[in-house]
């Protein structure tokens, strides 16, 4: 554009010299000079405007269309191939440009893989406190709120799939002399090794769970009364063992109630649990360290 800008001062200049010259010769034929001048400003107008004007005015325009977008394609219709200062601007705004959207995609990236992190956490931190208000601090153990929230629900999965449920209540026979003759701390100690025990017994699809107490319950989808039989009855035996060996002194053992969805067909998951509570207490007064199923 200064190459252009001279060379309008130059032909301005010559054109001043030949208007000068001709009216040392045509002095009395002003009109000619008057219309040679006018015709040289025209043309000195229309060549500023062509190379200087309509170019800067273009390039204000485009950048003012970019302003208000951030895609990548408004910025490739500047004029990046002139070889004058206006595609020399051109260039650099095409760089700040690029650098700024790329900027600002990256700024959008990071603030989502911010917000996708916040809300992970948010969701394993609500899963935990969800998870530990239905755990039991002393055994790790479901408890009465996990089955409030989920024992109608295995009966009617168990119900849709024509499977049976077993329900089976435990409780340890004479456990209010181990804490009056050894402690409450040795107490916990027997209700953490019956969770082990039960923990260890039944399959990954089964939910135990510590109903308070001494008190514990364990739910069996999908498991047949006979096979919840065997399991239980081995159960029976290993705590006593560990019992008689453990706490000579107290006669520990544990009473069992068990209920079958499919045998005993109650009306909903809270009647299945009266029915292997009312066995359980049939157990307990009947002689204790048994299983009841019927």
């Amino acid at each position: 554009m200064r190459a252009k800008i001279m060379l309008l001062i130059a032909i301005a200049a010559v054109g001043g010299c030949i208007v000068g010259m001709l009216e040392v010769y045509m002095g009395q034929h002003a009109y000619i000079l008057a219309s040679g001048l006018g015709g040289l400003c025209l043309v000195l107008f229309g060549l500023s405007k062509a190379w200087c004007w309509l170019p800067l005015e273009n390039l204000i325009k485009q950048l003012e269309s970019i302003d208000k977008t951030d895609r990548p394609k408004q910025i490739q219709s500047l004029p990046l191939k002139r070889v004058d200062e206006v595609g020399q601007i051109a260039r650099v705004i095409h760089e700040l440009m690029a650098w700024t959207i790329r900027e600002h995609i990256q700024a959008r990236q990071l603030r989502k893989s911010f917000a996708d992190e916040v809300n992970k956490a948010i969701n394993r931190a609500t899963t935990d406190l969800k998870n530990m208000a239905m755990r039991d601090p002393l055994t790790g153990l479901g408890n009465r709120r996990f089955v409030d929230e989920n024992l109608e629900d295995l009966v009617q999965s168990a119900r849709h799939t024509q499977t049976d449920l077993v329900c089976i209540g435990f409780d340890v026979d004479n456990f209010k002399q181990v804490n009056d003759t050894l402690g409450h701390a040795v107490g916990d100690e027997l209700l953490i090794f019956i969770a082990s025990l039960i923990q260890a017994s039944v399959r990954g699809d089964d939910y135990p769970i510590r109903l308070g107490g001494d008190e514990f319950l364990l739910l069996m989808p999908g498991c047949d009364i006979d096979h919840a039989s065997r399991i239980t009855e081995r159960m029976v035996v290993l705590f006593r063992q560990h019992a008689q060996s453990a706490f000579p002194q107290v006669p520990v053992s544990l009473s069992v109630g068990m209920a079958s969805l499919y045998q005993d067909n109650p009306a909903d998951g809270r009647e299945l649990m009266e029915i292997a509570d009312q066995r359980l207490y049939k157990a307990k007064h009947g002689g204790k360290d048994r299983l009841v199923t019927c």
